[in-house]
């Protein structure tokens, strides 16, 4: 097996760059199944502070801030999702169904890194993760090299939306959340490496553990090293029937394309 290449570009290595803001195409017509929402006072406020939360940080707000409109027009029901920054510290984006123990709005929650330097970050944490990025410049019909982090930033974002949306449209009340959560277990479950995350299995420490625990880890992957390891783990975790669910979304939206294909 080959590992992926990375060739960061010109446009990577500076983020200082005048950037162009993405050409929205809104072609496509609101969902029939996601058209109907009710924009009371609370949730016409909840959009307010959304957008002055993606407006906090200029060097990113170009960009997030018209994807979330495109998404919302198209996604009315994406009104009752409450968007949270973050100083960096944690995941660059995650999101939070309003049915978790640690969730603080009572809304669905997609939490972002607003940070400054989140562009830089981006390039960093998928220098370090080549197979996702890959993936996500085919799904954009981009060469990887030429896939700006901007565009990937908007794409993470986006996903955490589409999951968002995936857990209201199943049915928004607490038995569909445990149903929803159950069938995320199973999915993680079958991955190649089940307890381990595509982060984590760079690490020198958890690399230890897991040979430790399978000593004979590449010949049953048939693999000779933690970065192809990595490579089959992130592909795998792509395919999952959830993340393949919020990918579609995060392309569509960026390419005003059709909802589910």
């Amino acid at each position: 097996m080959h590992e992926p290449k990375y060739n960061p570009t010109d446009s990577e290595a500076s983020t200082t760059k005048p950037y162009t803001p993405p050409e929205i195409r809104t072609n496509v017509e609101v969902q029939p199944d996601a058209a109907s929402v009710d924009l009371d006072t609370e949730t016409i406020e909840l959009i307010s502070r959304n957008r002055e939360i993606l407006s906090q940080n200029p060097e990113i707000s170009e960009f997030l801030l018209p994807y979330y409109e495109v998404a919302l027009s198209r996604f009315p029901i994406l009104a009752h999702v409450a968007i949270l920054g973050t100083d960096g510290s944690g995941r660059i984006a995650q999101s939070r169904n309003r049915f978790n123990a640690e969730n603080k709005t009572g809304h669905h929650e997609v939490i972002i890194d607003l940070s400054d330097g989140i562009l830089e970050r981006i390039i960093s944490e998928l220098h370090q993760r080549p197979t996702t990025k890959q993936i996500i410049a085919v799904r954009m019909g981009e060469d990887q090299r030429r896939l700006t982090p901007q565009k990937l930033l908007s794409h993470v974002f986006l996903h955490e939306l589409g999951h968002a949306l995936e857990n209201m449209l199943r049915g928004d009340d607490p038995e569909s959340a445990k149903t929803i959560r159950e069938e995320r277990r199973a999915e993680m479950l079958s991955l190649p490496l089940p307890e381990w995350s595509s982060t984590s299995l760079l690490d020198p420490a958890e690399q230890a553990k897991i040979l430790a625990h399978v000593p004979d880890l590449f010949e049953r992957l048939g693999v000779s090293n933690f970065s192809q390891v990595c490579a089959l783990q992130e592909a795998a975790y792509r395919r999952l029937p959830k993340e393949k669910y919020a990918d579609d979304f995060a392309s569509a939206i960026m390419l005003g394309s059709e909802f589910p294909s």
